[in-house]
């Protein structure tokens, strides 16, 4: 039973990690083609460049690097040495798996937790950018929120490790 816990969680965090990258991320990605598109287009065309078009890419590349990030852990396709690793026997590797993906845990939780610390703080402040003033404390939720669910998977890796190990 509680074997499909573990599993009905990894399966809950993996879930909410791909929606969010293929919404948010996805989006913000054409978003920034788009504009960098029609920001060249009327750059040399018409001589009449978007002023402001490198704000608008900054504050959606946010969101492509972070959503791409939390998918990236979900998906288990980031990059991962594993040259000294795989020469351990089974019990090490899992042992330095667990210990791992626990300090994994605590820094995302971390950053999560100072990201949304900051995100009020800016929020009170009013701050915003220099030509749009947009807003900057939803993007330092975004990067909270990516955060998260790079520790929920990784606490997932923890439990499901745990379970193997017994």
């Amino acid at each position: 039973m509680e074997e499909n816990k573990v599993a009905a969680y990894r399966r809950c965090v993996r879930a909410i990690g791909r929606k969010f990258y293929s919404t948010a991320g996805v989006l913000s990605i054409t978003g920034m083609v788009g504009l960098i598109v029609v920001d060249v287009v009327l750059r040399y065309v018409f001589n009449r460049p978007i002023s402001s078009s490198h704000e608008i890419v900054m504050y959606l590349l946010t969101i492509v690097v972070f959503s791409a990030f939390s998918y990236a852990t979900v998906e288990k396709s980031h990059v991962m040495v594993e040259l000294v690793i795989s020469r351990l026997p089974g019990r090490a590797r899992l042992v330095i798996e667990i210990v791992v993906s626990f300090l994994g845990v605590g820094l995302f939780t971390l950053i999560a937790e100072q990201s949304v610390v900051r995100g009020i703080a800016l929020r009170a402040e009013n701050l915003t950018s220099s030509i749009l003033h947009i807003p900057t404390y939803p993007f330092l939720f975004i990067i909270a929120f990516s955060s998260a669910l790079v520790a929920l998977t990784l606490l997932g890796d923890v439990m499901k490790s745990l379970r193997r190990e017994e």
